[in-house]
Formats: C-alpha cells, sequence, structure tokens
C-alpha cells in the first residue's frame, strides 16, 4: 500500500453500526487519534488494529464511515 496516512486529533467516534505500512502508522498513534482509510474493508483495518493490540496492549475499534473505515485508538 502506497497510500500516506495521516494521523488526526478529535474525530468524534460514531455510535456503532490494510498491509504493513498500515501497522505502522497505527503503532504511532495516541489516545483518541483517528486515521481514514479509503476504499478498505473493516475487516482488513480491524486486524491490523489487532496486530498492534498483540504487540503493544492498545486498544482500538472501527466504523465504516462516508469515505472507507475509519479507526480510532480508544486506550
Amino acid at each position: 500500500m502506497s497510500a500516506a496516512y495521516v494521523i488526526e486529533k478529535g474525530v468524534p467516534l460514531p455510535p456503532g453500526q490494510r498491509g504493513r505500512g498500515l501497522i505502522g502508522v497505527i503503532q504511532k498513534m495516541d489516545v483518541n487519534d483517528s486515521i481514514l482509510v479509503p476504499d478498505a474493508k473493516q475487516s482488513i483495518v480491524s486486524a491490523s488494529g489487532r496486530v498492534v493490540r498483540q504487540r503493544t496492549g492498545a486498544q482500538f475499534t472501527t466504523r465504516v464511515v462516508e469515505g472507507g473505515v475509519r479507526i480510532w485508538r480508544v486506550s
């Protein structure tokens, strides 16, 4: 994946409803940061969050939003 990801602060988490590069960016996130992954499957983004959780203990949640899938670091 050659896309550049941007860590964003303060994006509100809406109610419930790829690759090594993404894992590297997710590892750099602080609590309440989020990343929009355009045109991705939620399962791929969630799996990346699980990999980081196993490595670091950080907790993540994902939601399908307009424009793709957003992942938040929640703890």
